[in-house]
């Protein structure tokens, strides 16, 4: 059974199907502080962005970084280490399928978003799947939004767009897309997107209750 009015569900990764909001705080600069002390993660983050805007290959970044020597061991390693798929979007998805099309658009670099994708097998789960490092663009900026719209052939207003962080949704909805923020923590933003989640499960609610 598909919903009439909205046709497209989109996730975000981080933050959403993943339960880290900053995989690079969480597990990228800890995974490397123990290899070497004086790695600052301010540079980790400015060549993390080269990479998920496309301007290099996840080797360059490594070697950037200045290991070069241990690539690609290290970046199985570091990635092997990550563990942070949330359980319960395991559950719902398959609820999801059956009224949406459902579609990922993530900030990351491709072959660390691959990786993981086919590491926890959700790769299936995805009709569309938009990494930015792949295509050059980055939210917040509009372009992947309608770079989306633009090869699905989708109507805006027939879009909901899932993500953590507000300048992200602010973006798909100057698009016209439907907006809904994934938050985990108690206290609820007192002015956001047009609807705000904590789980899976309040999402199924809004998309069927609200949006149907």
């Amino acid at each position: 059974m598909k919903n009439h009015k909205i046709e497209w569900l989109i996730f975000d990764a981080w933050g959403v199907i993943y339960t880290k909001r900053n995989f690079i705080h969480s597990f990228l600069y800890p995974f490397l502080k123990q290899r070497d002390p004086h790695i600052q993660e301010d540079e980790l983050y400015k060549e993390y962005f080269k990479a998920s805007r496309g301007t290099f290959a996840s080797k360059d970044f490594w070697e950037n970084i200045g290991f070069k020597q241990e690539y690609p061991e290290i970046e199985q390693q570091y990635l092997n280490s990550v563990s942070c798929l949330d359980d319960q979007f395991i559950e719902w998805i398959p609820k999801f399928k059956e009224y949406y099309r459902v579609a990922l658009l993530s900030n990351d670099v491709e072959e660390w978003s691959k990786f993981l994708l086919q590491k926890y097998n959700i790769t299936r789960h995805f009709e569309k799947i938009i990494i930015s490092g792949e295509v050059g663009f980055r939210k917040p900026g509009v372009e992947i939004f309608e770079y989306f719209l633009e090869i699905t052939n989708a109507s805006p207003s027939r879009c909901v767009f899932v993500d953590d962080r507000l300048a992200n949704l602010k973006a798909s909805a100057e698009v016209g897309m439907n907006t809904i923020r994934f938050i985990r923590k108690d206290s609820k933003t007192p002015f956001c997107s047009e609807f705000e989640v904590g789980s899976f499960q309040e999402l199924w609610h809004v998309l069927l209750n609200v949006l149907s």
